[in-house]
C-alpha cells in the first residue's frame, strides 16, 4: 500500500549484503510432474501455500496447490485436470474459507482442503486470460482478456463481478476490438471504483500501456495514463493520494485528479540488456521484486537466465539484490513477506515448483507485519513515534475486510473513529495530529472481533 511521495531526489547507488536463503524446494508431486511452476503464494497458518500449474507424466495439464511449513516441509498438497497449457495463476482468499483462483479461462474456487468448490469458464480457451482478483465484501472482481467475437485475434480487456457462490452479477470490456487488448493487473480507486492496467500490442503507432478507471459497476470512467512504444504490462498499486506503477522497469507516480505522472527511478539498471519482470510488490518504504533477468551474446542468442530477488528503497535505490542461475526461461514468479521478516519466494527452478524462504530482511522495514495465521489483523508500530504532525499505523491482513480505526486520548475519551474497506496485505493508516494537543494518545484498530492496540506520542 503506498502513501503519497511528496517529492523524490536522486541518490546515489548503495547496496547492502542481500540475505541467503534459509531453505529452499523443488516440488514435483513425487515424480508425477515432468514440470511445473507456482505463480502465485499467500500466506497460511502453517507458513505458505504456493498455486501453480504442472504437466504431468501423462502430458496433461493440471492445477496444483501445494501447503510448506515454515520449515520447507511439505504438509498438504492436491491438484485437478486443467483445461490447456501453462497459464498465469492469480489467487486471493475467498470471502467465505477458502481460495479464489484465477487462470486461463476459468475462474475457480476451492476450500480449506484445496477440494474444488465451483468453476466458470470465460470464452475462448486458448485466446481468454483472466488476471487479478479483488474480494469486495458480496463478491469479488475479476480482470482479464476476452476475444473479439469475430475475430480470435482480436481482444478486448473486461472485468467482471462475481458472487460467493461463483455467479457472474456483470461483466464490462474495454477496447476497439481492432487490436490486441491485454489486462491483467487492478486496484481500487478513491472513488469507490478500480483502475485497471494493461497493454495493446498491436497498435498501428507501436506497444502502448495504459490505465484506466472504472466505476462501481465497471463503466469507463476515463483514461488516466497512456504511454505508447512500451510493451510491458504495468504493475499498479494504489493508495487515495496516487497510484504508482511500474511498466517495464520505469517507475512512475500518477496523481488522480489531472493524471499527472512523474518519473520516479528505472530500475533497469540493476540488470543486463534483457529485464523481464514477472511480480512487483512495492509500498511507500520501497519494496521487493522478483522475475529473471538474462544477457544477449554477440550473436544474438539469449544467454545466462537468473531469477533476481530485488530489494529497493522509497528512492527507487537498490539495497540488495540475491540472484540464482536458472534454466532457460525459468525464474521468480511470486514474493510474500513472511513471519521471520524475510520473504518466501516462489517460481519454476528444475522443471519443477520452485518455494524457497530467505534470511530476515536487513533493511529496517515499519510495515514488516505478518500475521500467524490467515484472518487475522496485526497492527504495526507507529512511526515516527513521538510525532509532531502526522503517524503513519502500519497493519497486515491475510484477508480482505473493513477496518474500523479509533483514537482516544489519555482520559479515554474517542476522538476519532472511522471505517474502510482494505484489500489483503500490508497496509497503512496515516493519522494527522492537527487539532489534538500535546499528549499521549490510544490508538485501537478492529477487524471483526480482533481488537489491537497502540500508543503514540504527539509533541508540538
Amino acid at each position: 500500500m503506498i502513501l503519497l511521495l511528496i517529492s523524490l531526489t536522486a541518490l546515489p547507488l548503495y547496496a547492502q549484503d542481500a540475505p541467503d536463503f534459509v531453505w529452499q524446494r523443488y516440488w514435483n508431486g513425487g515424480g508425477f510432474f515432468e514440470s511445473a511452476t507456482c505463480y502465485d503464494l499467500l500466506p497460511h497458518e502453517d507458513g505458505v501455500i504456493a498455486f501453480g500449474i504442472g504437466i504431468g507424466t501423462d502430458e496433461e495439464y493440471y492445477f496444483v496447490s501445494v501447503v510448506f511449513d515454515a520449515d520447507g516441509n511439505e504438509i498438504e498438497s492436491n491438484w485437478f485436470p486443467y483445461i490447456w497449457r501453462f497459464v498465469k495463476i492469480n489467487a486471493a482468499f475467498a470471502n467465505e474459507n477458502g481460495y479464489i483462483i484465477s487462470g486461463g479461462n476459468q475462474l475457480f474456487k476451492i476450500d480449506e482442503n484445496l477440494d474444488l468448490v465451483w468453476r466458470i469458464n470465460y470464452g475462448h480457451i486458448r485466446f481468454t486470460q483472466m488476471g487479478n482478483i479483488l474480494a469486495r465484501d458480496d463478491g469479488y472482481i475479476v480482470v482479464g482478456t476476452v476475444p473479439d467475437s469475430i475475430s480470435m485475434s482480436r481482444t478486448w480487456v473486461t472485468s467482471s463481478k462475481v458472487s460467493e457462490d461463483g455467479e457472474i452479477l456483470w461483466q464490462q470490456r474495454y477496447g476497439n476490438g481492432e487490436n490486441e487488448f491485454k489486462s491483467d493487473h487492478i486496484t481500487s480507486s478513491p472513488n469507490g471504483g478500480y483502475f485497471i492496467s494493461g497493454k495493446n500490442d498491436d497498435s498501428p503507432w507501436g506497444p502502448e500501456t495504459w490505465i484506466i478507471e472504472i466505476g462501481e459497476e465497471g463503466d469507463s470512467l476515463r483514461v488516466l495514463s497512456y504511454n505508447q512504444y512500451s510493451n510491458s504490462t504495468a504493475f499498479i498499486s494504489s493508495e487515495r493520494e496516487g497510484l504508482f506503477k511500474i511498466t517495464g522497469k520505469i517507475v512512475q507516480y500518477l496523481d488522480y485528479e489531472n493524471g499527472e505522472r512523474t518519473r520516479l527511478g528505472d530500475l533497469g539498471e540493476f540488470f543486463p540488456r534483457k529485464k523481464i519482470y514477472d511480480v512487483s510488490k512495492f509500498d511507500n518504504h520501497g519494496g521487493i521484486l522478483t522475475g529473471f533477468h538474462n544477457r544477449i551474446d554477440e550473436w544474438g542468442n539469449e544467454i545466462d537466465f537468473r531469477l533476481f530477488l530485488l530489494r529497493f528503497d522509497e528512492d527507487f535505490n537498490r539495497r540488495w539484490m540475491l540472484q540464482r542461475s536458472v534454466g532457460f526461461y525459468e525464474g521468480g514468479r511470486a514474493v510474500i513477506q513472511a513471519p521471520n521478516q524475510g520473504y518466501y519466494l516462489a517460481g519454476s527452478m528444475r522443471d519443477s515448483l520452485y518455494v524457497a524462504l530467505t534470511e530476515s530482511d536487513p533493511v529496517t522495514v515499519h510495515e514488516l507485519i505478518t500475521p500467524s495465521f490467515p484472518g487475522l489483523f496485526n497492527l504495526g508500530p507507529a512511526y515516527p513515534n513521538p510525532f509532531n504532525c502526522e503517524a503513519n499505523i502500519p497493519f497486515f491482513l491475510s484477508k480482505p475486510g473493513e477496518i474500523q480505526l479509533e483514537v482516544f486520548d489519555h482520559t479515554g475519551r474517542l476522538l476519532f473513529c472511522n471505517s474502510r474497506y482494505f484489500n489483503a496485505g500490508n497496509n497503512q493508516f496515516r493519522l494527522n495530529g492537527k487539532g489534538f494537543p500535546t499528549g499521549e494518545y490510544v490508538v485501537v484498530g478492529r477487524f471483526g472481533d480482533r481488537v489491537e492496540s497502540r500508543k503514540v506520542v504527539l509533541v508540538k
